[in-house]
């Protein structure tokens, strides 16, 4: 079965994703000599990954920053939505406004039904992809070697 999508979603939107840095949360590519956020950093739910829609944060005045919050060491990556969908992972919307000013822009990174494994191998590739785009203080630049 296909993962749920919102075709309303436009493929070029961002989707911001908040990442508190540590040893958990990046891992080293060694083919591409860089460091990507690995999965830990990308709990996926029942219902998928939570990140916000950076265009329905736009309109409400809001950003990056604001997804980074004051939380210590966060980070924010993102991903367009087409990045998503072409490993065959899907976009929602799931908007919670009751949690504060960034709730109404929440959304769902959706799976298909598969196993967790095969869960983490999209998660992983479509990680390959995320850029930084609050916090590039946080994320080391130095191999690990």
């Amino acid at each position: 079965m296909s993962a749920a999508d919102d075709p309303s979603i436009a493929d070029q939107e961002a989707l911001l994703r908040r990442v508190v840095i540590n040893d958990a949360t990046k891992t080293w590519d060694g083919n591409h000599q860089r460091w990507l956020p690995s999965t830990g950093g990308f709990k996926i739910d029942p219902d998928g990954v939570s990140v916000y829609r950076a265009r329905m944060l736009a309109a409400a005045g809001l950003g990056s920053a604001d997804v980074a919050g004051t939380r210590k060491g966060a980070a924010v990556f993102e991903v367009a939505a087409h990045e998503a969908r072409a490993e065959s992972l899907g976009v929602v919307g799931d908007p919670q406004p009751a949690t504060g000013p960034l709730g109404p822009a929440h959304a769902l990174i959706t799976f298909p039904v598969e196993g967790p494994a095969a869960k983490k191998r999209r998660l992983r590739r479509l990680l390959g992809q995320a850029r930084i785009v609050h916090g590039l203080e946080l994320w080391p630049c130095e191999s690990p070697r």
